[in-house]
């Protein structure tokens, strides 16, 4: 008596089905039979339960490809649902107006206001910008327009690095 084959694999059962299906084809040929469940038969007893059988297996494998090409067409449209609904909601707050009943029954929801701060916060705020500012050497327009970039005399040339002869600070001779 054979093992119970409850717990084989699917791709084994789906190879076990195939040697079956090949080996009937030559075993069971014309007017030949075998003892089945309690029965003698034939090929065209037995070869459409095997085909079924086989059907049922490879229905998963066709399902689960078909699976996989869903997911991927899914993920090759995701960027174009996301401009979709970015641009309803545009519409939307541009014809109603932001947190407009007409929004927010669509499902935009206004976006949440911060919390106001108070003297202190806004006191500590201030300091940490100024001191970023500070850090980093950023100047607002006004303090940019105020910069004037001018070469010493005593400085070389920038190709060279070597600073140049000192002149004494008169202008060069004139006609």
């Amino acid at each position: 008596m054979n093992e119970c084959m409850s717990h084989d694999n699917p791709k084994d059962l789906e190879q076990k089905l195939r040697t079956l299906q090949a080996g009937l084809a030559k075993v069971l040929g014309p007017g030949k039979t075998m003892n089945f469940r309690n029965q003698t038969v034939d090929g065209t007893v037995i070869n459409p339960l095997v085909a079924a059988a086989l059907a049922l297996l490879g229905s998963v494998d066709t399902a689960s490809i078909a699976w996989h090409q869903a997911v991927k067409n899914r993920d090759a449209g995701v960027p174009g649902i996301e401009t979709l609904i970015a641009d309803l909601a545009l519409g939307a707050d541009y014809t109603w107006g932001v947190g407009s009943p007409e929004c927010q029954e669509l499902g935009f929801m206004p976006r949440k206001q911060p919390a106001p701060l108070t003297s202190e916060q806004n006191a500590q705020k201030a300091a940490k910008a100024r001191a970023t500012r500070q850090a980093r050497g950023t100047l607002g327009p006004k303090a940019r327009k105020s910069v004037k970039g001018a070469v010493s005399p005593d400085q070389g040339s920038a190709t060279t690095g070597t600073k140049g002869p000192a002149t004494g600070g008169s202008a060069p001779a004139g006609k």
